[in-house]
């Protein structure tokens, strides 16, 4: 392939800072000036871009504030479930309130007012 020289004049800044990014690509300056000037669109839609950056800004801001309203509700769902025996002590007095029965089989189950029925009070069916 047939070369040409080309020479381009720079401050000292964008020498150093052209050399910094092609090290950083570990490519020379001068690919790094081919790469550039190969995806150069002077036809590019600046605003087209605009416009997609502030949409997806705006879905940002609004999914970070679905976030952080669902963590919100886990923090009050830890905070609720962080003493299990104080909901089922809960569960247990509203049941008592209500007259209703423990449902659930516990050694630690508080007495309650609970209606015998005729199979557990040893009465014989009909």
């Amino acid at each position: 392939m047939k070369t040409e020289r080309l020479t381009l004049l720079l401050t000292p800044e964008e020498k150093a800072e052209m050399a910094a990014r092609a090290d950083a690509m570990g490519i020379s300056a001068s690919e790094l000036v081919r790469r550039a000037v190969r995806s150069y669109n002077p036809e590019f839609d600046t605003d087209a871009v605009q416009t997609l950056a502030d949409e997806l800004a705006t879905a940002v801001r609004k999914t970070d504030k679905k976030v952080n309203a669902a963590l919100a509700q886990l923090r009050t769902f830890e905070a609720f479930f962080a003493d299990p025996e104080a909901r089922r002590a809960e569960a247990r007095a509203a049941l008592e309130r209500d007259e209703l029965e423990w449902p659930f089989a516990s050694p630690v189950a508080p007495k309650s007012r609970r209606k015998t029925s005729a199979k557990s009070s040893g009465a014989a069916r009909p």
